[in-house]
């Protein structure tokens, strides 16, 4: 404003015309691509569009009310996060007017980019040596994610590529992250925080309990349970006399006996297996059961009776 006031008033002096200056030439930053919103790792393209002349030879870029020296074309782009800020350009040309106005500033913010999490699926901690172990890379925002980067110990794997995978223990055990891709903005997620798969070396030793204890009375009912350390995860088996003869197998831990007879006396012992793997514990200590012959219908005189046995 002070250029045009400057050269009106040695014009008026000398000639005698009468002058009024005028605005410099507007600018305005606009974005041209992409749409909004922005996230990390876009590349965001800015353009200082001035409508009055067509000859403006060197733009000024301005970020923070700081002067950027790099960037002197119309066109400039910009990296997120690292450039993100409020943005400001002006026009330079070799005629009269030679500057134009400063825009308004424009802000170029992003929002954070969908968060991945690894979850355990299956089977429930602790694990041990045999253990097939199922991760899961939840991603809460957007359903279209195609592809998933997984990771263990910082390093990719390229082979596994889907929302759930499958690890074996002990080979595959190490630290765990996940990320996803889709494509459409934001085409990727945050990685995930790293879960540790480990595992215990030792497999638990079950207990083995009869109920009642032996000696039992024909007839009566007979309840073996094989505990153990922790409870969830494990199939049982129950043998007798011989690791070839399996008497029972359930996914619970008892193993009922509903009439006790001559045939059911004998050593007994129990393990348990893993739900996921083929892995045995060792062997519980054994129990031996014996079986009297006397039935016994009434419980009180049964109390009388073991009462008199003893």
């Amino acid at each position: 404003m002070l250029l045009y006031y400057f050269i009106c008033t040695v014009i008026c002096t000398h000639v005698r015309v009468y002058c009024v200056s005028t605005d410099l030439p507007k600018a305005t930053v606009t974005v041209e691509s992409p749409e909004e919103p922005f996230y990390p790792g876009d590349s965001v393209t800015l353009r200082c569009d001035i409508t009055e002349y067509t000859d403006w030879e060197y733009y000024h870029w301005y970020r923070d009310n700081t002067h950027i020296p790099s960037k002197t074309s119309k066109t400039i782009t910009i990296s997120l996060p690292t450039e993100s800020g409020q943005y400001v350009c002006s026009g330079q040309r070799k005629t009269f007017p030679p500057y134009s106005a400063s825009s308004r500033a424009v802000t170029v913010s992003y929002q954070d980019l969908p968060k991945a999490t690894v979850t355990v699926k299956s089977p429930e901690e602790p694990f041990y040596p045999g253990d097939t172990v199922t991760l899961r890379c939840y991603i809460t925002q957007y359903t279209d994610w195609e592809y998933y980067y997984w990771y263990r110990d910082n390093t990719h794997i390229p082979s596994k590529t889907s929302k759930t995978i499958t690890i074996s223990l002990p080979t595959e055990s190490g630290q765990y992250d996940c990320s996803g891709w889709r494509r459409t903005r934001p085409q990727y997620s945050y990685s995930s925080q790293a879960v540790t798969v480990s595992y215990q070396a030792d497999l638990p030793t079950p207990a083995l309990t009869v109920d009642p204890q032996s000696p039992v009375f024909t007839g009566e009912k007979v309840t073996l349970k094989c505990e153990m350390e922790p409870s969830s995860g494990w199939r049982y088996k129950w043998y007798k006399e011989q690791s070839s003869n399996v008497v029972f197998q359930s996914e619970g831990n008892t193993f009922i006996i509903t009439a006790a007879s001559g045939s059911d006396e004998g050593r007994y012992w129990c393990r348990g297996e893993r739900e996921h793997s083929n892995t045995n514990t060792p062997k519980s200590r054994d129990v031996y059961l014996y079986v009297k012959g006397e039935i016994i219908q009434n419980v009180q005189d049964l109390q009388i009776h073991r009462t008199i046995s003893v």
